[in-house]
């Protein structure tokens, strides 16, 4: 977990309570789900999800849409953490790595 803020990529400034829209590789496209960003890099996004089981590491996910920003190709995504947001637990940051296009 040490490694997590030693990018390769550029952090990009991004508005509070921007979404992304992401569909889990084993679903159809249409069962995607909503999700408030976190971090937004060229190498890769955070969003928070409110559960630390829904996302596990390794897991390969599409990236549809951000803030608005329909992708002509979904991105091809896979889960390299999560982590607690606060000393709460209550919600989690999933960071993914893109790895290709649809």
């Amino acid at each position: 977990m040490s490694d997590i803020n030693n990018r390769e990529f550029k952090r990009f400034d991004f508005r509070p309570g921007m979404w992304v829209k992401i569909n889990k590789a084993n679903q159809k496209m249409s069962d995607f789900k909503m999700y408030q960003l976190v971090d937004l890099s060229q190498g890769g996004i955070s969003f928070k999800s409110h559960s630390k089981s829904e996302f596990s590491f390794g897991q390969k996910l599409y990236v549809l849409e951000v803030e608005n920003l329909i992708l002509k190709d979904a991105l091809k995504a896979i889960v390299r953490y999560v982590s607690p947001l606060d000393e709460f637990g209550v919600d989690f940051k999933v960071g993914v790595e893109f790895i290709g296009k649809v």
